[in-house]
């Protein structure tokens, strides 16, 4: 077949494809070996060839230039090679010149590429076949292109794809509804079905309708809000969406809830915050609250699931005075106060309050309680008991150990004593005490028949014990008109009742308060002690005893005067002496050392120096007897007072003449005061030194 080749010049047009047959294959098109596809417009200038054997047009194959197709082919072999030479048409005088350029006027189809060195204009289209490809950048950066069923945009090269524009919109193909659109400095805006779901704001991003998603992870930057849900209704709720349900965290108004299974779908919903993988919070759907346990029975349950370990309620408010406070119960080893106790912990002063132990004790102020309640501090008062700005005070006083009873009303303080059957004592404001009646009018007021214990009775007693602010006395009487000489007939009756220890009766005791507060010994007694037996066995004689305490250096209650059942009196303790002088010369003017005292009775009197010294003032009795010696002459002395020498004072003197061995006695009574001492002062030396019994110094002190 006669046709212009393609020269070194480009003149004439032809194309060669080649198929290889996979088996069966009648006809042949698209796309080659080589990816060429079979074009041709012109069926009398085609040229098929098979395994390098010419088909003939018509008998062996038919060309359809409509839809560029080899057909009517016999079915090919496997690998059989099918060479196609497409020769077409062109008319030399419609060109355009390479020197002078020109304008193209219908479409120009390049079969192997075109180079262009300048700009390229078209008006009208650049038509690029199914997987034809508008290609940019040396090695195939960008490519836009369509598959036959996709268009594409490929970007394979270096850096980043963009596309620039000042406001930018991606929409449908009929231009009606936007996908994306992009204003510059403003919201980029995603849409659903022409609605926009998605903008972006200053801030962040605002989503119109509900976020589906398989997770979201929030990143604050620099901010402490990591994320804001907003609603434009009065309410805000994120809801959590399973097989079984729902549950949400959610706002409404002023109320944040948090629900679990919102819509009731399944029974016995619960509630649980979990830390490491453990749950730590339980909320059942009765509204039971379990801390350390999934199945709290009560509507608070704090568990500890080591037994040996606090379970523990902490209540703390911060500032510069606040406080911390526990409430907890202690595990098997804790410490003392608080193993297996349920306590009242301070811990901002780091104290127990109060402990409720294993068997039940309370302990307050103490952390091993001994009985039902047990209330201890180191105050006067443990219990206070208020009502309307008034209180009373109950307590065991720490320093003298007694208990006391206080109230502070101003108006009224009083207690009784009550119990089922009615009212049984009380102290009213006064201090009256009564029993048996509620007004008392005495300081003690004992209404009707009063029993005292081992059966004796003091009958229709309206009396008081007094004690008058002004006197200081004691005061008992007893309303009885009875007139009688017998003194046991109306009175108090002091007896011992027993049979084998009866020597004393009963006694009367005083005692009074030491400066520390605590009381001391009895400082005085009266008791009466039987003596002989009378007529009848059951009769005895009696003496009355008197007993004051000792002042210093010992202990107990001492003897000072006894009445004995004839009425005779003995002052065993009072102060008295008597001393004899040894042999030995006196000096005029210088006491007489009388160094042998018979008797010395409280150790008044002092052999050393010859002093009495009075214990106490009072009224004193002194003797003295002295032997004169034998020189006829008047012997003279003084019973001396303090020192005092000669006629003076309350001296007293000794005078008489000596003649035979004469004695010379004087005896005086002296008002002394404590302290006072008396001695005997010779004023000459007319005295016989060696006699020893014949000189005495005595006294004693009379009342």
């Amino acid at each position: 077949m006669p046709y212009i080749g393609k020269s070194p010049s480009a003149v004439g047009v032809r194309n060669r494809f080649y198929f290889t047959a996979s088996g069966g294959e009648t006809s042949l098109s698209g796309s080659d070996d080589n990816g060429k596809t079979l074009v041709f417009s012109d069926a009398s200038y085609v040229d098929v060839i098979l395994n390098g054997g010419n088909l003939v047009s018509g008998t062996d194959y038919t060309a359809t230039p409509s839809t560029n197709t080899i057909s009517g082919l016999t079915a090919l072999v496997a690998n059989d090679i099918v060479e196609i030479i497409a020769y077409d048409v062109f008319s030399v005088s419609d060109t355009v010149s390479a020197a002078s350029g020109g304008t193209f006027q219908s479409n120009v189809n390049f079969d192997s590429g075109i180079d262009v060195t300048g700009n390229v204009t078209v008006t009208g289209n650049a038509t690029f076949a199914d997987n034809g490809k508008a290609i940019f950048g040396a090695g195939s950066d960008l490519q836009i292109y369509h598959t036959g069923s996709d268009s594409r945009i490929l970007d394979n090269g270096t850096g980043n794809l963009k596309i620039l524009g000042t406001n930018i919109e991606i929409k449908n193909a009929g231009d009606t509804a936007a996908y994306l659109d992009a204003s510059n400095g403003a919201a980029v805006n995603l849409y659903y079905n022409g609605s926009a779901k998605l903008a972006t704001t200053s801030t962040g991003i605002d989503v119109t309708g509900t976020v589906v998603a398989d997770g979201l992870t929030v990143n604050s930057g620099t901010t402490n809000t990591t994320a804001t849900f907003q609603s434009t209704d009065a309410g805000a709720y994120i809801n959590f969406t399973d097989t079984t349900g729902t549950s949400g965290i959610g706002n409404d108004t002023v109320y944040l809830y948090l629900d679990a299974d919102k819509d009731n779908v399944v029974a016995g919903s619960q509630i649980r915050l979990r830390v490491d993988g453990s749950t730590k919070l339980t909320i059942l759907d009765s509204g039971n609250v379990g801390i350390g346990t999934t199945s709290p029975a009560s509507q608070l349950t704090i568990n500890r699931s080591n037994s040996a370990l606090y379970s523990t309620l902490r209540f703390t408010n911060s500032g510069a005075s606040g406080r911390q406070y526990e409430i907890g119960l202690g595990g098997s080893t804790s410490a003392a106060g608080f193993a297996n106790n349920l306590y009242f912990y301070d811990s901002t002063a780091s104290s127990n309050r109060m402990v409720i132990s294993s068997n039940g004790y309370v302990g307050i102020g103490t952390t091993s309680p001994s009985d039902t309640l047990e209330v201890s501090n180191n105050s006067n008062y443990q219990l206070r008991l208020s009502s309307a700005g008034e209180n009373y005070q109950i307590g065991r006083n720490g320093s003298d150990g007694l208990l006391y009873f206080y109230g502070n009303q101003s108006g009224y303080t009083g207690y009784v004593f009550s119990g089922v059957n009615g009212e049984r004592m009380r102290i009213d404001s006064s201090g009256n005490v009564s029993i048996g009646s509620i007004n008392p009018q005495f300081k003690l007021h004992l209404n009707n028949l009063v029993t005292i214990p081992n059966g004796r009775y003091l009958t229709d007693f309206f009396g008081t014990f007094e004690v008058t602010a002004a006197n200081h006395h004691v005061m008992i009487s007893v309303d009885d008109d009875t007139s009688t000489a017998n003194p046991k007939a109306v009175g108090i009756t002091l007896h011992n009742e027993s049979q084998t220890d009866n020597t004393f009766a009963p006694a009367i005791t005083w005692g009074n308060q030491s400066n520390s507060g605590n009381f001391s010994q009895s400082t005085a007694a009266i008791a009466a002690r039987r003596t002989t037996q009378g007529n009848d066995a059951n009769w005895h004689g009696g003496e009355l005893y008197f007993y004051t305490a000792v002042s210093s250096g010992g202990t107990g209650l001492r003897t000072r005067m006894i009445i004995d059942d004839a009425g005779r009196v003995t002052m065993p303790y009072q102060p008295a002496f008597c001393a004899h002088a040894n042999g030995s010369s006196y000096s005029a003017n210088t006491p007489i050392i009388f160094q042998n005292p018979q008797f010395n009775i409280g150790s008044h009197y002092n052999a050393t120096n010859g002093r009495f010294t009075a214990p106490v003032s009072g009224r004193y009795i002194f003797y003295t007897q002295l032997l004169g010696d034998s020189s006829g002459n008047r012997a003279l002395g003084f019973i001396s007072v303090n020192g005092a020498s000669g006629a003076s004072g309350q001296n007293v003197e000794i005078s008489g003449y000596t003649g035979a061995y004469n004695s010379v006695q004087a005896s005086t009574v002296l008002n002394l005061s404590a302290n006072d001492y008396v001695q005997i002062v010779p004023s000459n030396t007319y005295y016989y030194s060696a006699s020893t019994y014949q000189n005495i110094f005595y006294g004693y002190l009379i009342g």
